[in-house]
């Protein structure tokens, strides 16, 4: 009877005795196996690399996780100018790059080390091209839609959009983004595609009366040899003027590529008008719905302030100054907004100027290619400048 006791007793205690050891062996960290005469450091490649989005100017990347703890170094090349992108180490399976260029091609090759001093591994290797938007002469559809959106901008407002990617190389394209503006009793059609992940911008045939193009026009038309376009594209009413003048009426920004078969555009209006747009491959949605949009005061000037030059030169690059005469004592602010209305800027803050002339600068580091608003407020009002900032 003892022993059966005794038994029961060993039954019911082994779960106990065995699940500590079990607890514990899932716990232990896995120990790395080293292959013989290789350095204790070096961890395997990973086996993918991809470029989950792309920007004009940056690149996010993703590659294998390791099951260790593990660090990275990656290393890049702009291929368009044989130069080294600055090298960066992380320990985490992903990475963020900026401060690339528009329409460069890169290659970035991740090696892996168990430590964070190296040795490295061979790496793998990913090569993407930044994406831009190309002015074409004309951009026309095969199966032009129908199904309109139509909204009715201020100047100031934005809105998201994205359109489907084509492999077709040229016009008609398979799909795209069709536009239309009304501005000054014109109405003005646009085509907007993608082809091999490049936006590709221009008029669309539905312009029936072809002088309408001595009217609008896309910009920039100041590239640089050998770049076939930019990180935006500008539409510009030049009411018969030659290019280079006239009103900006609104500018499509490139803003990223998911690699999942679309692109992501943004179009951020400088003036009022009609709008009406269709062949987003999601409804478009409007970044700015405030009454108080970045450029909503663009018309107003304080009484305090006469502007002896407004910022120049515009667009810039580097940098950009405004002149102004103080007629009297005071207050003046100064602060740079993008198009999305977000502070990014402090340019100026002054709880007291004398009477007199001054200047501010507007500094270009760190600022993505793209529409800007130069807030000016003073004592007795508030001024907009609109800018645009390009490489």
């Amino acid at each position: 009877m003892m022993k059966k006791r005794t038994f029961r007793f060993l039954l019911l205690c082994l779960p106990a005795l065995v699940w500590p050891a079990v607890f514990f062996a899932h716990t232990v960290d896995p120990v790395p196996t080293v292959e013989t005469g290789q350095s204790v450091c070096v961890a395997p490649a990973p086996g993918w690399i991809a470029a989950v989005g792309v920007t004009p100017n940056s690149v996010s990347l993703a590659w294998e996780p390791s099951a260790y703890t593990t660090y990275y170094r990656v290393e890049g090349l702009d291929v368009n100018l044989g130069q080294a992108v600055p090298t960066n180490y992380v320990n985490t399976p992903s990475l963020t790059i900026n401060n690339l260029l528009p329409g460069h091609t890169y290659q970035f090759t991740v090696s892996a080390s168990y430590c964070p001093d190296g040795d490295w591994s061979e790496g793998i290797m990913v090569e993407i091209t930044t994406g831009i938007i190309i002015i074409d002469g004309i951009v026309e559809f095969q199966n032009p839609c129908n199904q309109f959106n139509m909204f009715s901008m201020n100047g100031g407002q934005s809105l998201n959009f994205c359109v489907r990617e084509t492999y077709s190389q040229n016009s008609p394209y398979p799909t795209g983004m069709l536009g239309k503006i009304n501005y000054a009793d014109k109405d003005y059609w646009f085509g907007l595609a993608v082809s091999n992940g490049d936006g590709r911008i221009g008029p669309n045939p539905l312009n029936q009366n072809q002088w309408i193009g001595n009217f609008f026009h896309f910009e920039p038309d100041d590239l640089s040899p050998g770049q076939q376009g930019a990180g935006y594209a500008q539409c510009v009413y030049t009411a018969g003027n030659t290019i280079g003048n006239g009103t900006p009426l609104f500018t499509v920004d490139y803003q990223n590529s998911t690699n999942v078969g679309y692109v992501d555009f943004s179009i951020t209006f400088h003036e009022s008008m009609d709008f009406r747009m269709c062949n987003s491959c999601k409804p478009p949605e409007r970044s700015d719905e405030s009454t108080d949009s970045p450029a909503s005061d663009l018309a107003s000037a304080p009484s305090d302030i006469t502007l002896l030059l407004p910022p120049s030169p515009n667009p810039f690059s580097e940098s950009a100054t405004l002149h102004y005469e103080r007629l009297k004592p005071g207050p003046t602010q100064l602060n740079l907004y993008d198009a999305m209305g977000r502070l990014v800027q402090s340019v100026s803050n002054e709880a007291h100027q004398d009477q007199g002339e001054y200047s501010a600068t507007i500094s270009g580091d760190g600022l993505p290619d793209g529409v800007y608003y130069l807030h000016m407020v003073t004592g007795e009002g508030k001024k907009v400048f609109p800018l645009i900032k390009r490489q």
